[in-house]
């Protein structure tokens, strides 16, 4: 992670701290599970690129064999 992202950064309305597993809005405040943060971490470094699930996979699960466990939290943590 780099230390732009890790110290926070911002998505439309809300501020992200990936240190605190926080998302904060003007109304609104939502803690996300570890792994969920480190997703959206790894999606913000890489703004604007395209990146495959595999990719995804490879860089947070190394050696945990996964199933749909990327389109499930993304969908659990919709805010």
């Amino acid at each position: 992670m780099n230390n732009t992202v890790k110290s926070g950064f911002r998505i439309g309305a809300w501020d992200v701290y990936p240190q605190q597993n926080l998302l904060k809005s003007p109304e609104h405040t939502k803690t996300l599970e570890p792994k969920v943060m480190d997703v959206l971490v790894f999606l913000s470094e890489r703004q604007g690129q395209v990146v495959s699930r595999q990719q995804i996979l490879d860089a947070l699960w190394r050696e945990a064999v996964v199933g749909d466990e990327i389109g499930r939290a993304s969908c659990r943590e919709r805010v």
